[in-house]
């Protein structure tokens, strides 16, 4: 069963029917603050909330300098996004990803996630797209090596952000996965 990511501002319903329509079996709502409890919508629904910036819990966290101390507490996240988007330029035989293998040790301990949002790709064109694949490209590659488990999501807002589990897995094969490595990384469960 197909599971995927996303952030509904009051549209709960509407992406409910949306993922129905894409075959998406289960997914993860994410709210700021506190989650919504939310009546039976004829799907399996996980709420859950983002790990607010002064520290309070929450199962997923967007990523940030501070991401190394966030993982070592021991109330840590099972979700890390935002991988790659932040503003660092890259180095000339590297690229600011994000990750690094201190990070994914501690990821691998927490038996944390990480997750490629399709809506952040979609929301770049030309040479910033390029430089968030290739930054997800060598995520892909660490997260293999020290076998932390990777998510692919399309983090939608909206329903019509959404997209089917056949156009996440062919990114995913795209970015390098293994075609059952991408299969794998859209049947997660929260």
């Amino acid at each position: 069963m197909f599971t995927d990511i996303v952030f509904p501002h009051g549209n709960e319903k509407e992406i409910v029917e949306m993922a129905r329509v894409l075959g998406i079996g289960r997914l993860l709502m994410l709210y700021e603050g506190k989650p919504k409890i939310l009546p039976d919508l004829g799907m399996a629904v996980v709420t859950g909330s983002v790990r607010t910036a002064d520290g309070k819990s929450g199962i997923a966290v967007f990523s940030s300098e501070k991401d190394r101390l966030v993982f070592e507490r021991s109330d840590a996240p099972k979700v890390l996004l935002g991988l790659g988007e932040s503003g660092r330029h890259d180095k000339m035989h590297q690229r600011e990803s994000g990750l690094n293998q201190p990070l994914l040790r501690d990821l691998a301990h927490r038996e944390a996630v990480v997750v490629l949002s399709l809506a952040s790709l979609l929301r770049r064109e030309g040479a910033e797209r390029s430089e968030l694949m290739g930054r997800w490209m060598q995520n892909i590659s660490l997260c293999r090596k020290m076998k932390v488990p990777i998510v692919i999501a399309s983090c939608a807002a909206s329903p019509y952000d959404m997209r089917s589990p056949h156009d996440m897995q062919s990114v995913g094969i795209v970015l390098g996965m293994h075609p059952s490595e991408a299969a794998a990384a859209l049947v997660r469960e929260f």
